[in-house]
């Protein structure tokens, strides 16, 4: 199943946003931020956007400010920087303090399709990875379980294991060679 990308426009202007959103909305879950403020709304959450538009000027701040967020987030957010006119410099400046990419206003169309699908490739591939050290961390600790030879793991109530995969707390990744084969029942777990 393909994941659903969730992309937050931050955007001061709204007439700007307009196209963007247009563009967007075939590919991706859309969401609006008018103001810094806003745009920390939503990156403060358990499970922030996954990407980021950001407009170089905001009432309450720059693309510097949702840029600072989104690397205190949860998880991984990619922001891309959409800048008023070309403008090297601020490409430079804006890679260089971790932005994924910047693309220009009055060529949006041609930087979607040259930023959009590498960020989105790129931000689902952090989270796994994130995901992927969670689990293991969690099976260093004693909070999960290694089950059976399909690699699903059974959660132990624990913190640790909220909002990790899907359905019912099962997340299916290839088990370290290091663990043991347990087969998990509700009464007892035995060695296989």
């Amino acid at each position: 199943m393909k994941e659903t990308v969730w992309t937050l426009l931050a955007y001061g202007r709204a007439a700007h946003s307009l196209h963007l959103k247009q563009v967007l909305e075939p590919l991706a879950k859309i969401s609006d931020a008018r103001t810094c403020k806003e745009a920390e709304d939503y990156l403060k959450r358990p499970n922030p956007p996954h990407l980021v538009f950001a407009d170089a000027l905001m009432p309450d701040g720059t693309w510097l400010d949702v840029l600072e967020l989104a690397k205190k987030a949860a998880r991984p957010v990619n922001v891309i920087v959409v800048a008023p006119v070309a403008d090297f410099a601020l490409y430079v400046d804006a890679l260089e303090r971790g932005a994924f990419d910047l693309i220009t206003a009055c060529s949006l169309v041609p930087g979607l399709a040259h930023a959009w699908r590498p960020a989105k490739q790129n931000v689902l591939a952090r989270r796994q990875a994130q995901e992927r050290l969670l689990l293991e961390a969690a099976c260093r600790s004693g909070e999960l379980v290694v089950a059976e030879p399909t690699g699903r793991v059974c959660p132990k109530s624990g913190a640790v294991t909220r909002g990790i995969g899907r359905g019912a707390g099962r997340v299916s990744f290839q088990p370290l060679a290091s663990f043991a084969r347990l087969s998990y029942s509700k009464e007892r777990r035995t060695r296989v």
